[in-house]
């Protein structure tokens, strides 16, 4: 009985330390990204969701949406309510989007 205890309360120290390690990378990645574009921003907020206010390539004006966004190992993945998925790749303080449009962190 006391190893089986012993074994819960690892594991459970182990989702604790992990789940901190989590928040540190959500942490460190959170905050908003530029691009050369004028007007154009990413927002990722702590709470794992995000604003873009990005230039359409087809109309050649800004637009804005919200959705979720979470990181998978060296990748950001942005999630709109209505299923659009974007992915990007995270290296460093920049973010690289399936474009090749870099946004780097600092503020608008």
């Amino acid at each position: 009985m006391k190893q089986a205890t012993r074994a819960i309360i690892s594991f459970g120290v182990m989702l604790v330390l992990l789940g901190l390690l989590g928040c540190s990378r959500t942490a460190r990645i959170s905050g908003t990204y530029i691009t050369d574009t004028p007007g154009e921003y990413l927002e990722l907020k702590k709470d794992g969701t995000f604003y873009l206010k990005e230039e359409s390539i087809y109309l050649k004006e800004l637009y804005e949406t919200t959705g979720k966004w979470k990181i998978e190992k060296d990748e950001i993945i942005l999630s709109h309510p209505l299923g659009i998925v974007g992915r990007g790749k995270i290296k460093g303080k920049t973010l690289i989007d399936p474009d090749g449009k870099i946004w780097k962190k600092g503020k608008r």
